[in-house]
């Protein structure tokens, strides 16, 4: 009880000072829940009340399940970690690396080690080097080319990095958060033989019941998304995140590009079987 008065206290205060509109809050140790509580709203336009299953855009925890998979092919012998990505992504292979603004070879290759790892040096798109600046153009295509008869799918964007985007960094000498979990999901791709979604469906969303999740959702349960907001410090509050951005569709329709960092139709029960799962012996 007192667990649960404090959750409440600090979500309170929270949407109180309209920092979020609401919450689900979940809490478990060595797999059992000590709390699963929906507080406020999940869309405060229409003032819609969250609920435990309310579904939320999952973004990046798109990745532990991509690294599941990955070491669940592993088992099976599909792959191993030290594989070069140029064997599955054949441009990947001769990579050159953006080295102040000067462009050198890679001294090794990238490994699928280095994909898990996010020291592949492959980045996001952004404005400080010319990797990033690459990346961004891409990107920009990307969203383009979103509505389109033909919108760029997991393999062409795998390819097109391949090809025009060069490295942060040599590989496995550093770390940076980047698109490497997309990539790696090419290569699931590729390994597997049928469509990321498919693949994820077949290995984790199936046998654990994850019914609501998937990379879009049907109209039939659109109702219970929660609204996607960011903080604006111009106006010194909450307001509506536009869809889509950085590439990724409204969720509406099934995209051509299924992101590794990007799915959608988690609910919070929903999400801690995924981690359980992913959890060593459960984990707290």
């Amino acid at each position: 009880m007192l667990l649960h008065n404090q959750i409440q206290e600090i979500i309170s205060r929270g949407i109180q000072s309209k920092e979020i509109p609401g919450a689900c809050v979940g809490i478990s140790k060595k797999q059992k829940h000590l709390l699963m509580e929906a507080y406020g709203e999940r869309d405060r336009e229409q003032r819609l009340p969250m609920q435990q299953d309310t579904l939320f855009r999952a973004f990046s925890l798109t990745k532990p399940v991509t690294a599941v998979v990955t070491m669940m092919l592993w088992e099976e012998g599909k792959l191993d970690l030290g594989d070069p990505l140029w064997w599955y992504i054949p441009a990947f292979r001769h990579k050159l690396v953006d080295n102040g603004g000067t462009l050198e070879a890679a001294q090794r290759d990238i490994v699928l080690q280095d994909l898990l790892n996010m020291t592949s040096g492959i980045p996001y798109p952004d404005c400080h080097c010319m990797s990033q600046r690459k990346m961004a153009t891409f990107y920009e295509e990307i969203d383009a080319r979103l509505s389109t008869q033909k919108p760029v799918d997991t393999q062409e964007f795998a390819r097109r990095i391949g090809e025009d985007v060069p490295l942060l960094f040599q590989p496995g000498t550093r770390w940076a958060y980047g698109a490497s979990a997309d990539i790696l999901g090419a290569v699931l791709e590729r390994i597997a033989d049928m469509p990321l979604d498919a693949l994820f469906r077949q290995k984790v969303f199936a046998p654990l019941g994850m019914t609501d999740t998937d990379f879009y959702i049907p109209a039939q349960k659109r109702e219970r998304l929660a609204q996607l907001y960011a903080w604006s410090s111009e106006k010194n509050g909450l307001e509506i995140e536009p869809d889509p951005h950085l590439g990724m569709t409204d969720y509406r329709e099934k995209p051509a590009f299924f992101f590794c960092r990007c799915r959608i139709g988690d609910n919070i029960e929903r999400l801690y079987a995924v981690c359980g799962y992913a959890c060593w012996k459960g984990g707290t």
